[in-house]
Formats: structure tokens, C-alpha cells, sequence
């Protein structure tokens, strides 16, 4: 019988070598450690309590199980549903919660454009939300994403859509802008006067006027007292005064009042003691008024009531020290339509407040009034822009600087140097970004306000004129053909206008007649077209031809159409590409006189009908059948543009623009040309889609 202290050590060698075995085989195995652990969990088995008592091994349980599954198992099961909102959106990365939101963005686009009568909206869904989705990222991030240039249709040749603002101005026309809302006209002129027209009829709202005399004035280097400078005042007025017909009112017959006009002629006498030519005037005046008395007409309360008040207007209140004296030649107006930037031929700003937050016809309030002049520019000042959405007013000078002003607040913000010449004009858009040109010394400047730094863009095509400037050797007859004696090159001297396309790419016009696009990746024109308003007629038969220049240019901000103006007797629409790699002209307006300012109005679509053509008094004459230069360059066209894709239901897209010019006998900053034929007046086009 064997010992039972044998039996006993035998039986814990078992256990001990059983125990070992199943930690060995608990262990994973190199190859899956490899392989990146075993492919699937182990099956589930029921937990099973372990006894060290426990003496049979029959069953083949060696207490592992407990270790490999059971009810305390810690793996997390990524499969596993989420119960609540909550804790799924805490779950969630932001990541995850970026693409949930755009997924229900796009959803909410689906139910907006779905409708259930339309047959193809399912077709159409997907189309119509991608370019939604792209107009949106091309708004925000400042690049061109209104086209509506393919569906502008040309006015109608008799001029029935040529509206012209006349009545006020007695000097040549130099700005004109329009305010956002699509109510009001704004016109400047030579004379130093202001007016506001009512854009839905044409008339005359308000006038803003020449500010008072100075104590002391200096002409030819004498202090004139203030009594002479008036009865000069007086009598410049008296000659550039309309006929009694036009202020006092004429009848149906033609014929004027007798008792008025005598009244007026004793009234012009008294005024007029220190003038000898005004006296002369007056007694000429009244001779003829003896010689052939007009009868006496009253009216009849009916007819009173009947006549129509367009010459019954609000004049804000100019102190003496207020206003301008000179001549004005830009205006800018701040995107909400309540202040009013003026500028010119003095070296100080002026700043009008419009009363009231939504100035309408009927509205009394909304007469302009002098809040104050910004003073800062050593010489004249040749453009202003209000940065769109904000007070922000950029000015140039001829003085060669840029200044900021923040009009809100009143106050002086920064000033920018780099041109080497006077600056002539002045764009900017809703970015902080300025592009200004250079005049003579033929540079377009791209200015970063808020990096403080510039793009500097040369101006001028590369000629062989040029070439022998700068050094070489031409003989005469290529100097002849380069100068445009034989329809030769020409050269671009001064760059005299500039417009902003979008935040990257804008257009410059100069004295050559050139339009040129520009973009900030190159320093040379994408595109240029030259000599786009023809040439002046030779004085001469071996008188050089010289090109019209560009006297304006004005963009719809952010859109493919843009118009150029000089004075060839039209305004030019063009249409740029989408990729802005060219453009193209599209129709001529006809503009008689010299094309000082331009802008391109897209009215909100709230506003209805801005622009009632059977209510204007003037309108251009109608146009002749023979085809201009530009629209046969239209007619004949470029083969190889591709077709317009069709128009989007953007809300942009749907509102055709609005034309604003000011026309002039006189360029805006000079007097170099004149032409008598021409009467100066604001033209205004309500454009059509086809």
C-alpha cells in the first residue's frame, strides 16, 4: 500500500503542471501579435465559479474562462448605438459634428427647392443647390459670382430709355452717383452746386449749394473787400442767368408776363449801381419790354392747380464757412445712404448728413445738411470711394497721397505714399484693399491696408517708339508707323481711370484709348484692347491721329458687364469672361458730351420699379440706323467664345442694373476741350434682360 504522503505531493504536482498549462495557453501567440491580434473575440462562454478544492478534472475546466469573457468584461463594443442625443453629441468629434451640420444644410436647400407640382424639380435639385452652395463661397470669399452680361439687351435706338437729369447745373456735369436703394440721383458740377434728383420721375429734390463768401478774398495777389467780390458775384450770375422765360415762368402762348418782367428789370437795376455792364443790361432790358408790352393773363384757379411744382425745392442751409467755393468733381455716397462725401477743386473734404434713416419723396426730413469738412490733403482732391457696408472714406489727391477717414467718427485714420504723379481716380469694394491711378507716371497701384504694403502694375504697351525712347535706332518711316501716322501703335502716356472687378482682378483706362484687365498673379495685362472709342478727327491731312482716351470706367461690383466712357458720342457696354481671362463688347448707349463719371446700380429687388421712364421730361435723341464702331466689332464678334451657360435663379441675377452717367461739355478736371453743341446733363439707362 503506497504511503499517503506520496499520494498527496503527487497530487499537487498535477494541479501545479495543470495551472501552468492553461497560463501558458491564456497567452497570446507571437504570430498573433504579428498579425495584429486575433481576427475575431474568442466565443462567450459562461462564467463558471473556480475551486481550489475542486479535485475533478474530468470536465476539462481549467478556470480560465473567467479571464476571456464574462460579465466583467471592459472592451468597448464601437458597434454599440448611442441611446440619447445628448450623449451623442458628446460623444461625436468636431469633425463628425461639422459634416452632420452640412448634411442638414443641404437638406434644408433640398426641401427649399423641391416642389411637389414641378415635374423635373428632382432633375434640377442637385444643379440648382451646387450653384447656390458656389455662389455662396465665391460671395464670401470676394470673387465674381453675378453673371447677367449674356441676357443684357441693347436700349432701343430712338432714346426712349435715355433719361436725362436737366434743370439744375449751369456749368458742365463732373460726378453723379446713385444710392443703393435706387431713390435718389446725386450730381455735381462746376459751378460748386449739388443737387439730388428723385430717380423714379427725374425731379429735382434738393440742392445743396455753394457756401458763403469769405470776410477776405485774394485775386492777383490783392485783398478784394467783400462788397466788390459781391457785385462780381453778382454780375458772373446775372450772365450765366437763364432767360425770364425759364425763371418766371412762360404761358402756353410763349408770351411773359409784363408786370414780372418790369419787376425784375427795376429789381436787376438797383442790384446792380457798381456795374456798368449790368446797367447797360438793365436799361436794354426794359427799352425792349416798353417797345413790345406783352398783355397782361391771369390764371385760373384750375390752371393754378394743374401747373406743376418741379421748381418748388428744399436748398439745405450752407453757413459762410461751410460748403465749396470751387468746382466739385467727385462724390461718394456710404452704402445706407446717409452720408454724403464731397470733393474737388479745394483741398478739404465735405461731409453732408441726410436726415432721416429711410429718406422718402414725400419726407421733409431728408433734406442734406453741412455736418463738417475733413482737412488733411495739400491739393486738390480727385476721387472718393465709402468702402462698401462700412464709413470708411478713401480719398486721392493730386497731391499724390491716399488717405483713410473714418466718416462716423469724424476723425483721421492713416495716409498712403507711393505714386510718383498726381492720382486720378480711385476704386474700392468691401474688402479693405484700394486701387488707385497713377496719371503720368503710369502706374496702377494695388494698395493692402491692412499689411500696409503695395502691388505696383505698369501701365503702357511695349512699342518701338518706346524702344527708341529708352535707346535704339529707328529710321522715319518707322517712327512714322509707330506713332500711328499709318495706323501704327500707340503709346500709353498716363493712366487715367480705374475699376474694380472683384477682390483680385480689376481694369485700368488710359490716354491711348486701352482697356486693360489686370489680376494680382501677374504683373503684366491679362487682356488689353486697344484704341475701344476711336480716334479724333485730324486737324490736318499729315496731322497724327490720336486715340480718344478712357475717361471713365465703372464696374458692376463683383459681375461680368462694366461700361467705359470718353466723349465719341456713346457709352460702351462689355461683358468680361467667366474664367476673366478677356472681354468683349456687348452695345453702345448714346451719350452726347464728354463721359465724366459712371456707375452700375443692382437695386435691391425689394425696391420694384426704380425708374419710370413716362415720367421724365428729357431724353436723348434717337440714335442713327448706322452701326457704330463698337457694335460692329459686336456684330462681327470673336469665334471662338463659347456659349453663355444658362442664367441661375440666383436673387442677384434677377434684377437687371441700372446705368448712371454724367455728362459734360468740359473734361471733369480741365477745360483743354469744349464743346458748345453740348448740354450738360445726368443721363440714366434702366438696362433690360433679354
Amino acid at each position: 500500500m503506497p504511503d499517503s504522503f506520496f499520494q498527496k505531493s503527487r497530487k499537487r504536482a498535477a494541479s501545479s503542471s495543470s495551472s501552468s498549462s492553461s497560463s501558458k495557453q491564456s497567452r497570446p501567440r507571437r504570430d498573433d501579435k504579428a498579425r495584429g491580434g486575433p481576427k475575431r473575440p474568442p466565443p462567450q462562454r459562461s462564467a463558471r465559479a473556480y475551486n481550489d478544492d475542486d479535485d475533478d478534472d474530468d470536465d476539462g475546466s481549467d478556470g480560465s474562462d473567467f479571464f476571456e469573457g464574462g460579465n466583467d468584461d471592459t472592451r468597448h463594443r464601437y458597434e454599440h448605438d448611442v441611446s440619447s442625443d445628448e450623449e451623442r453629441d458628446a460623444a461625436e468629434t468636431p469633425a463628425e459634428a461639422r459634416v452632420r451640420l452640412a448634411k442638414a444644410y443641404i437638406d434644408g436647400l433640398k426641401n427649399d427647392e423641391l416642389d411637389a407640382d414641378d415635374a423635373d424639380a428632382a432633375a434640377s435639385d442637385a444643379a440648382n443647390i451646387a450653384a447656390r452652395l458656389q455662389k455662396d463661397v465665391s460671395e464670401h470669399s470676394g470673387k465674381q459670382h453675378i453673371f447677367i452680361a449674356s441676357r443684357l439687351k441693347p436700349p432701343p435706338k430712338d432714346g426712349s430709355r435715355s433719361l436725362l437729369l436737366r434743370g439744375g447745373h449751369r456749368a458742365s456735369l463732373t460726378a453723379a452717383v446713385a444710392s443703393g436703394n435706387g431713390k435718389w440721383v446725386y450730381t455735381a458740377a462746376k459751378d460748386g452746386n449739388v443737387f439730388r434728383w428723385r430717380m423714379e420721375d427725374g425731379r429735382i429734390d434738393v440742392l445743396l449749394p455753394r457756401g458763403g463768401a469769405p470776410s477776405k478774398l485774394v485775386a492777383n495777389g490783392k485783398k478784394v473787400a467783400d462788397a466788390e467780390m459781391q457785385d462780381s458775384d453778382a454780375d458772373e450770375d446775372e450772365e450765366k442767368a437763364p432767360p425770364a422765360s425759364a425763371v418766371n415762368g412762360t404761358h402756353s402762348n410763349g408770351q411773359v408776363d409784363g408786370d414780372e418782367a418790369a419787376s425784375d428789370a427795376e429789381m436787376s437795376s438797383a442790384k446792380s449801381k457798381s456795374s456798368g455792364a449790368s446797367r447797360r443790361k438793365a436799361r436794354r432790358r426794359g427799352a425792349a419790354l416798353q417797345s413790345h408790352p406783352a398783355p397782361p393773363r391771369s390764371k385760373s384757379t384750375s390752371e393754378q392747380q394743374q401747373q406743376p411744382r418741379s421748381r418748388l425745392h428744399a436748398i439745405a442751409e450752407v453757413g459762410q464757412d461751410e460748403g465749396h467755393r470751387g468746382e466739385i468733381w467727385s462724390l461718394a455716397l456710404s452704402s445706407d445712404g446717409k452720408r454724403l462725401a464731397t470733393g474737388g477743386q479745394e483741398k478739404h473734404i465735405g461731409i453732408w448728413t441726410i436726415g432721416g434713416d429711410d429718406p422718402s419723396p414725400s419726407s421733409s426730413s431728408s433734406t442734406p445738411s453741412w455736418t463738417r469738412a475733413l482737412t488733411g490733403h495739400k491739393d486738390s482732391i480727385s476721387g472718393l470711394r465709402f468702402r462698401h457696408g462700412s464709413y470708411e472714406l478713401y480719398t486721392s489727391s493730386l497731391d499724390r497721397q491716399i488717405k483713410l477717414f473714418a466718416v462716423d467718427q469724424l476723425s483721421y485714420i492713416e495716409t498712403l505714399f507711393g505714386h510718383q504723379e498726381s492720382i486720378l481716380s480711385l476704386d474700392v469694394l468691401r474688402q479693405q484693399v484700394a486701387v488707385t491711378a497713377g496719371g503720368r507716371d503710369r502706374t496702377v497701384r494695388w494698395w493692402k491696408v491692412r499689411d500696409e504694403s503695395q502691388l505696383v502694375f505698369r501701365g503702357g504697351a511695349r512699342s518701338k517708339l518706346r524702344d527708341l525712347i529708352e535707346g535704339g535706332d529707328l529710321s522715319e518711316e518707322q517712327v512714322k508707323k509707330a506713332r500711328g501716322d499709318r495706323g501704327g501703335a500707340v503709346i500709353e502716356g498716363s493712366v487715367e481711370c480705374v475699376a474694380m472687378i472683384d477682390d483680385s482682378h480689376f481694369l485700368s483706362g488710359g490716354d491711348s484709348g486701352a482697356i486693360s484687365l489686370w489680376s494680382l498673379g501677374k504683373k503684366k495685362p491679362i487682356f488689353t484692347r486697344a484704341v475701344t472709342h476711336g480716334f479724333q478727327p485730324a486737324t490736318s491731312e499729315h496731322a497724327p491721329l490720336t486715340p480718344r482716351w478712357i475717361t471713365s470706367l465703372a464696374c458692376l461690383p463683383y459681375g461680368d458687364a462694366f461700361a467705359s466712357g470718353s466723349w465719341d458720342g456713346s457709352i460702351r457696354l462689355w461683358q468680361l469672361d467667366r474664367q476673366l481671362r478677356n472681354f468683349k463688347p456687348l452695345f453702345s448707349v448714346n451719350a452726347p458730351g464728354f463721359v465724366n463719371s459712371l456707375q452700375l446700380l443692382q437695386p435691391p429687388k425689394s425696391a420694384g420699379q426704380c425708374v419710370k421712364p413716362e415720367l421724365y421730361r428729357f431724353r436723348v435723341k434717337g440714335q442713327k440706323e448706322k452701326d457704330s464702331e463698337g457694335e460692329k466689332q459686336a456684330v462681327s464678334g470673336d469665334g471662338d467664345e463659347e456659349a453663355a451657360p444658362a442664367p441661375s435663379l440666383g436673387r442677384k441675377e434677377s434684377v437687371p442694373p441700372i446705368l448712371i452717367a454724367a455728362l459734360g461739355s468740359e473734361p471733369r478736371m480741365g477745360r483743354w476741350m469744349k464743346d458748345k453743341s453740348v448740354q450738360s446733363a445726368g443721363l440714366i439707362v434702366p438696362l433690360t434682360f433679354a
